[in-house]
């Protein structure tokens, strides 16, 4: 019987994803890396499960094994108000000019430390939160991209209750005026922090993947930024004469108008000086547009990688 034929052996091409959702070695290319982030509305909401059993796994570990559970998050702003607020206006007596309340001080590092702590809690966990759940990545059918989104959502969350806390503080005290009608725009204010803090978030945590180094370096950057942003400082030739040559930096640092619209949405533009060289909705246009920009970016950071995340992990 004379032998069979040799069989030719052909290197048949792998598509960079199938139809159905798996995920397949090979990064996408640059119209299929715009779909995949146009898509991530979808993602999301065909996911929303996944991402509200995250958040609450998330939340209970943070708290697990505390006397006060979830009222440290309420506890915590309550104590960073009375000291701002007894430390500032009292002790030190520092004042905004001679027509300022005597708390806008404390009111307004208060409300610039609340939000920043939630931008840089979010980003920070964020960065090693792939790693920390390398068990989900290596699944062929879960989205990683979640992972940063779901700790840029928890970071939310303190925020949320400490701005609240001070709105009601203030509509049953005389220590600081009731907001206005701008506390409507609060949950916009609050949606532009979250893109603000999921951009960075997803890039960062595709990166130290790679390099774990990246943690340590995010962490220093972090710090050099929250004395780089107008927290305890205000931006104002008349407070701080010697800032003027650095104004126009300033003005392009998306988290200091980020706190300038939390500022205003809460302090009703008083004192003046905080707000002479910002109006509301051009900081929130500007702020906004700076948070799509790095969503979209850091979004396609993390796709490019995402098919090698189960391996690298």
């Amino acid at each position: 019987m004379p032998p069979s034929p040799p069989i030719e052996s052909r290197s048949v091409p792998v598509p960079p994803s199938t139809a159905g959702g798996w995920i397949v070695p090979g990064r996408p290319a640059g119209r299929e890396l715009v779909g995949e982030i146009l898509e991530l509305p979808r993602t999301l909401r065909s996911h929303a499960d996944l991402l509200k059993g995250g958040l609450s796994r998330e939340l209970s570990a943070r708290f697990r094994g505390s006397a006060l559970g979830f009222g440290w998050v309420l506890l915590t702003p309550l104590a960073l108000f009375a000291i701002y607020a007894f430390l500032f206006t009292r002790v030190l007596g520092l004042r905004m000019g001679p027509d300022a309340p005597p708390a806008a001080m404390g009111v307004y590092m208060f409300i610039g430390t609340l939000a920043w702590s939630g931008v840089a809690e979010g980003i920070a966990r964020g960065t090693s939160s792939v790693l920390e759940g390398r068990n989900l990545v290596s699944k062929l059918r879960f989205p990683a991209e979640l992972l940063p989104i779901q700790a840029a959502l928890a970071s939310l969350i303190p925020t949320v209750c400490g701005l609240a806390l001070f709105a009601l503080a203030a509509s049953f005290s005389s220590l600081w005026s009731a907001p206005g009608a701008r506390l409507l725009w609060a949950p916009v204010v609050l949606f532009v922090q979250l893109l603000l803090t999921a951009g960075p978030a997803l890039a960062l945590a595709a990166w130290h993947v790679r390099l774990r180094d990246t943690a340590q370096v995010v962490g220093v950057a972090l710090t050099v930024a929250m004395f780089a942003t107008p927290i305890f400082w205000v931006a104002s030739p008349e407070l701080l004469p010697g800032i003027e040559p650095l104004l126009g930096w300033i003005e392009a640092n998306p988290y200091h108008h980020l706190l300038q619209c939390w500022r205003a949405v809460l302090m009703g533009d008083q004192p003046a000086v905080v707000f002479e060289r910002t109006d509301f909705y051009s900081s929130l246009g500007f702020a906004a547009a700076c948070g799509a920009l790095s969503c979209a970016f850091g979004l396609a950071v993390f796709l490019r990688g995402r098919r090698e995340l189960a391996d690298e992990v």
